[in-house]
């Protein structure tokens, strides 16, 4: 089987001919060996270990591409240990996409057994049906009830044949069953939820529903959105992620918004990024997608309130994929002081699934973070992702309250406090990357 995977490969490789455009093994390739990825990479910094940062790997992948390395466990293993931050991508002096690199990488590879086989499931067969998903996560919600309880919540039954991280108990009801599915008059806005904000953290999903309403907006919630596909297109499984996001693109498409806004960093990062390259630029029927602080920001929404001193941690994907890095500040530095900690933009360690298969170097490299959190004395972080809200309530074990920024802000605004809105700002997106 390996052999035959290999001769994919080297056709994969052979393909490639002067003139034509440049296929993976050319692109892997164009690594020059600088090693300012190493500057930056958190596993690398964490293990010091060469096959954990981006060079490291694309040396593995340029071998495997070219034959001289046959495809095996040990390979995967070196693609999948990343957790996909995006700092080497936004630091390499030759604007190599390290991220879409792995990616592309993973998806030639044969899957490891049967956790290849139980993911493939879930997202082929449960996250593209809405009403599977559901009963999925409502099964799991009962079953958490089975786990011990542990500082930063219960342990979530899917993940305990995995490690032993604490994630939030999962909510009662989803935020989709709760939403108004449209409110409000003025700029029309799709909101896009995504999984964890359905799931786990519903009250953030209806607190961003509030500040978008409270900003002045017309805000639809589109009740057969799925999830972004982003978990699935970082699995290698681009075939589920392309599949997801033809669906959401006719969903949002017909909503004939303005914009689309998200309050979650990562699916922000696969609606802006992601989707233009598998569906074109228009994919949501001309609508501008933004994260929600970006579009309060530029919709010149100003929030007075009263909140004690907080800290904000920087998301990977909002800081070095999207490059919003002073938005989330503004919003919160409107109803309190921001600290910063020590070193602005540092991981967390969460990556998605990377928490849950590597906790072990994920806790070290969280560990690190929390540390930098706590030496700020706030009480509270704030982020504006909440896959990092999951690992960092994990990381502080209750010595810091988490939070999202809009629940930061809706708090600190609930006693009636005055709402400003100026006019809004028409702004550009960022161009994809090519």
């Amino acid at each position: 089987m390996l052999k035959i995977q290999g001769s994919r490969l080297k056709e994969v490789a052979c393909a490639t001919q002067p003139g034509e455009k440049p296929e993976l093994l050319t692109e892997v390739n164009r690594c020059v060996r600088c090693a300012r990825c190493k500057e930056v990479c958190p596993a690398y910094r964490a293990t010091h270990d060469e096959r954990k940062v981006a060079r490291g790997r694309l040396m593995v992948l340029s071998q495997m591409l070219s034959g001289e390395l046959a495809p095996s466990p040990g390979v995967r293993e070196v693609l999948d240990a990343c957790l996909k931050c995006h700092q080497c991508a936004d630091i390499c002096p030759v604007g190599i996409d390290t991220v879409r690199l792995f990616c592309q990488g993973r998806s030639l590879l044969p899957g490891p057994g049967m956790r290849s086989f139980l993911t493939r499931l879930v997202f082929r067969l449960i996250l593209p049906h809405r009403r599977l998903y559901d009963l999925f996560m409502r099964l799991a919600r009962w079953g958490q009830k089975l786990m011990p309880r542990r500082a930063g919540g219960l342990r979530h039954l899917p993940l305990m044949f995995e490690g032993r991280r604490s994630v939030p108990e999962l909510a009662k009801r989803p935020a989709l069953s709760v939403l108004s599915e449209r409110t409000g008059r003025g700029p029309r806005v799709a909101f896009y939820v995504g999984c964890l904000l359905n799931y786990v953290y519903a009250d953030t999903a209806s607190n961003a529903h509030k500040l978008l309403k409270q900003a002045g907006c017309e805000v639809i919630v589109p009740q057969a959105q799925l999830c972004c596909g982003l978990a699935a297109l970082y699995a290698g499984d681009t075939k589920a992620a392309r599949r997801l996001a033809t669906h959401n693109a006719s969903v949002f498409s017909e909503c004939e918004a303005e914009y689309v806004v998200t309050a979650c960093a990562t699916c922000a990062t696969m609606l802006k990024q992601e989707y233009p390259l598998m569906l074109g630029p228009g994919w949501a029927g001309g609508a501008q997608v933004m994260e929600i602080t970006e579009f309060l920001t530029a919709r010149g929404y100003r929030p007075q309130g009263r909140g004690t001193p907080v800290t904000y941690h920087d998301p990977c994907h909002m800081r070095f994929a999207q490059h919003v890095v002073e938005q989330p500040r503004r919003v919160l530095s409107a109803v309190a002081q921001v600290r910063e900690p020590a070193e602005a933009g540092r991981c967390c360690g969460g990556g998605g699934t990377f928490s849950i298969y590597h906790y072990g170097l994920s806790r070290e490299i969280g560990q690190a973070q929390a540390k930098q959190l706590k030496d700020t004395g706030a009480q509270t972080v704030a982020t504006t992702c909440p896959g990092c809200m999951l690992q960092l309530a994990d990381m502080l074990g209750g010595d810091m309250e988490v939070c999202h920024v809009v629940d930061f802000v809706a708090r600190a605004i609930s006693s009636g406090n005055r709402i400003e809105r100026g006019d809004f700002l028409a702004t550009e997106p960022r161009p994809v990357p090519s």
